[in-house]
């Protein structure tokens, strides 16, 4: 016999169970059956059940299900044993790692539309040029149009497009906005030749403009991804070997931000695993730029395994008094120029360092920190330890302001 099934609540009463085939009833008490189901009620046997109304929920995804664990138990067990030839070792820690460099690379052969491309760009080009240069929603979509219609030239087509655009001073403003515009979309785009096409006519021209070089640096700093070998040898050259570049470096700040750029592009290469060898090249010609301001001995996470008592790094801090007596006397017989050159340089220096941010440039950034007389170069070291271990520079500076 089984029982029967309700659904939300019960009732109190008689619940007779007839044999297979027959319905089941129910009667409360007091209640009389029918006569015609009366022979059929005695062939049934009637069960007598109390039941109360339930609590169960209409919605069951409001119930609360009880938590389930197992646990479990066994043993390892070996049913054979078989010999084996050689016995299973490390490798040789004498492994060689070493990239892939393609030399010789394929130049893309698209098959497209060219006048129809051409005409898309003129096109997008007049749209920009009727924007207001601060930015609007239409400007950034012609943009974006014109990004994606560079994409699809080839490389031929590609280097004509930067002859055409950056053969010299523009005659009218109209011609030097749309050349802003193709630099902008030439640097964006992931090819290496077009950002090599856009160096050999910006950057390492005859006759280079200040503000295009200065824009295209912007780009180069700004990518997340390092640039191609040819530009990181022309930043290369422009910072380390300014006389071969005096045409390009007659206006003082792009030095400067060629100097930043590289920096930047500094920490972007030693990111790449490929690239890090440079990386660290570069940064060695850094800091030998920079130079540091005395030797400072001090505990940090990068270079001394076995951190020093407080009491050795202030007496090794405040035996630098008369250095830095010197370094007044010497910065009090500089003219007010000579000061602002000289204070802009290392200030320049030291956020490359800090764009730079790898554990050998710490030393050099808290020697100026600590013992440089001038207050804006105190500041940019300050700044410069932005990429470090907060803990560690937070335990360290106090140290450095000890002897002020």
């Amino acid at each position: 016999m089984t029982r029967p099934m309700w659904r939300g609540w019960t009732r109190e009463g008689i619940m007779c169970l007839s044999r297979p085939g027959l319905s089941t009833l129910w009667r409360t008490p007091g209640q009389t059956i029918p006569r015609e189901l009366n022979t059929t009620v005695k062939q049934a046997s009637c069960i007598e059940s109390r039941f109360t109304r339930t609590s169960m929920p209409w919605n069951l995804r409001q119930k609360q299900l009880p938590g389930l664990s197992a646990m479990s138990s066994g043993h390892l067990e070996f049913v054979a044993v078989s010999p084996q030839a050689t016995i299973p070792h490390r490798p040789g820690i004498n492994l060689t790692q070493t990239t892939v460099h393609v030399t010789k690379p394929k130049t893309r052969l698209r098959v497209v539309d060219l006048p129809k491309v051409l005409d898309h760009i003129s096109s997008n080009l007049t749209c920009m040029r009727w924007e207001p240069a601060k930015g609007s929603p239409k400007l950034t979509n012609c943009f974006r149009m014109l990004r994606n219609a560079i994409s699809l030239l080839p490389d031929e087509e590609v280097d004509k497009l930067a002859e055409s655009y950056f053969p010299s001073n523009p005659l009218s403003q109209q011609y030097a906005r749309d050349r802003i515009s193709i630099l902008d979309a030439l640097s964006d785009l992931d090819s290496d030749f077009s950002r090599k096409a856009i160096t050999d006519r910006v950057l390492l021209a005859e006759k280079p403009e200040t503000s295009l070089a200065e824009r295209f640096l912007l780009h180069v700093a700004g990518k997340d991804e390092p640039p191609c070998d040819y530009v990181v040898s022309a930043l290369e050259s422009i910072v380390f070997e300014p006389e071969q570049h005096e045409n390009l470096l007659s206006a003082p700040t792009i030095h400067n931000r060629a100097t930043l750029a590289l920096g930047a592009v500094t920490r972007k290469l030693f990111n790449t695993m490929a690239r890090r060898s440079k990386a660290e090249q570069l940064a060695q010609r850094l800091r030998n730029l920079l130079g540091m301001h005395v030797h400072v001995n001090l505990s940090h996470p990068y270079t001394s395994p076995i951190p020093p008592s407080p009491r050795i790094t202030t007496t090794t801090m405040c035996m630098s008094t008369e250095h830095a007596s010197q370094s007044r006397e010497r910065r009090s017989a500089m003219s007010e120029q000579e000061l602002q050159d000289e204070d802009t340089k290392r200030v320049v220096l030291l956020e490359t360092l800090g764009n730079v941010a790898m554990p050998a440039c710490y030393d050099h950034i808290v020697s100026h920190l600590e013992r440089s007389s001038s207050q804006w170069i105190r500041r940019a070291a300050l700044h410069a330890l932005r990429h470090y271990d907060i803990d560690h520079v937070k335990l360290n500076v106090p140290f450095a302001l000890l002897c002020r």
